[in-house]
C-alpha cells in the first residue's frame, strides 16, 4: 500500500520512522505547508516533499492519503483527496463539525473511497485486555473516564497555536479518546445529557437507550492518574492508563474495618503481582525475540500507529468492538459537537468553601 502523508510534524515523522521497514506499507511522499518542516524532512528522509496537497495528488499514485494535521484542517485536506478517488486515513477527531464529517462521507460514497479515522487507544494493550475481562463484571452499567489536565500547558508554541482554535483547547485534543473508549466499553451509543466546563475542567454525563450511564471528567490537576472505571452488574474494573494496570475492585463482608482493609489490600497485592507477572512475560518474549533475530520490542511498542496502518493495509475496518471507519468517526463528531454546544460554565461559587455554621 502506497501512502501519501499530509503533515510532517511530530505524528507524521513518528509514522515515517515506525513504518520505514514495513514490507507492505510505503510512504511515497510528504505534504507540509511550513517551509521549516519541509527543510527538516528533506534533511532526514529520502522521500518526495510537497508544499500543497494539490500538487502532491497530481504527482503521486498513492492509494491512501494519511492526514496527520491539526483537527481544524482535516476537512479541507481530505476533500481534494476524496475528490481524486483516494482513500483517506484521518487523525482524530475526524472533523470538528458534523456538517464537515457528513460532507466527507458523501464525497467518499460518491467517489467510491474509504475513510478511516485514527483510534490509537484501541491498539493500546490495557484496553484490549480490559475488553477481555468484561465477562468478570457482568453487564456493563456505567463507564467513567478520568483525566488530569494540569500539565497540558507544556506543549510547544506551534501546538499551542492550533489548540487555541479548538473549543476547550487541549481538552478537545484528548476528548475523542474518551468518547470512543466509552462507546466501546458500553457496547451501545450514548447521548450527552449534561455538560459543564471552565478552563481546563470539563465534566460530561451521558446515557444510552439501554439504561447505561457514562461520565467524563477532565480535572484541572496534575496529580491524578488517567483512569477508566467500568462498573458492571457483578463487579468493577479499574483501568489505570499511567501504569497500564487493570485491577478488579472488590468489596468484602467482614465484621470490622480492620479486616475489610486487610482483605482489600490483599486483593490489591494479588492484582499487582499478576500485573508484574504479565510484564515479566512480555520481557521474556522480548528477549527471546532478540535472540531469534527480530525486533519484537519495536513491533510491540508501536501498537497505535503501526498496527492501525497495518490493519488498514490488510482491509480491516474494526478494532475490538468498534469500527475505525468514517461512519464511526461521524458518531464521535456528533458527541463532540453535542458536548461543546451544550456546555454551561462552572460557576465561580462552586469553588468557594461553604460556611455551614
Amino acid at each position: 500500500m502506497d501512502v501519501l502523508l499530509v503533515g510532517g510534524g511530530h505524528i507524521g515523522q513518528k509514522e515515517l520512522n515506525e513504518m520505514e521497514d514495513h514490507s507492505e506499507i510505503d510512504f511515497t511522499g510528504v505534504v507540509d505547508s511550513h517551509p521549516g518542516v519541509r527543510t527538516t524532512l528533506e534533511g532526514k528522509y529520502d522521500i518526495q516533499i510537497f508544499r500543497d496537497i494539490q500538487s502532491a495528488l497530481a504527482q503521486s499514485n498513492a492509494n491512501l492519503v494519511r492526514i496527520a494535521t491539526p483537527p481544524h484542517t482535516h476537512a479541507e485536506l481530505a476533500k481534494p483527496a476524496l475528490e481524486d478517488g483516494r482513500d483517506v486515513y484521518i487523525e482524530k477527531i475526524m472533523t470538528t463539525t458534523v456538517a464537515e464529517a457528513k460532507e466527507l462521507l458523501h464525497l467518499a460514497d460518491e467517489n467510491g473511497c474509504e475513510i478511516y479515522v485514527r483510534r490509537n487507544a484501541l491498539y493500546t494493550p490495557i484496553y484490549s485486555r480490559g475488553l477481555e475481562r468484561l465477562d468478570e463484571i457482568g453487564d456493563v452499567r456505567y463507564v467513567h473516564w478520568i483525566e488530569p489536565t494540569g500539565s497540558y500547558d507544556r506543549w510547544p508554541d506551534d501546538k499551542q497555536e492550533w489548540l487555541r482554535k479548538l473549543p476547550g483547547g487541549i481538552i478537545s485534543e484528548h476528548l475523542p479518546h474518551a468518547l470512543y473508549l466509552i462507546r466501546m466499553f458500553l457496547g451501545n451509543e450514548p447521548d450527552v445529557t449534561d455538560v459543564v466546563h471552565k478552563g481546563k475542567e470539563l465534566y460530561v454525563t451521558m446515557a444510552t437507550d439501554a439504561g447505561q450511564q457514562a461520565a467524563i471528567s477532565f480535572m484541572g490537576t496534575n496529580d491524578t492518574p488517567m483512569l477508566m472505571r467500568v462498573v458492571g452488574s457483578e463487579g468493577t474494573l479499574l483501568l489505570n492508563h499511567d501504569t497500564m494496570q487493570i485491577s478488579r475492585e472488590r468489596s468484602v463482608e467482614m465484621d470490622s474495618v480492620l479486616k475489610r482493609t486487610l482483605e482489600a489490600n490483599v486483593n490489591q497485592f494479588v492484582e499487582h503481582v499478576s500485573h508484574v507477572a504479565w510484564l515479566g512475560k512480555q520481557r521474556v518474549a522480548q528477549q527471546a525475540g532478540k535472540r531469534l533475530g527480530f525486533d519484537w520490542a519495536q513491533e510491540y511498542q508501536y501498537t497505535d500507529h503501526y498496527r492501525q496502518l497495518e490493519d488498514i493495509a490488510n482491509g480491516a475496518v474494526s478494532a475490538g468492538r468498534i469500527d475505525i471507519t468514517g461512519e464511526d468517526g461521524l458518531k464521535n463528531v456528533q458527541l463532540f459537537e453535542s458536548i461543546w454546544t451544550a456546555t454551561t460554565e462552572i460557576p465561580d461559587s462552586s469553588r468557594r468553601r461553604v460556611d455551614l455554621e
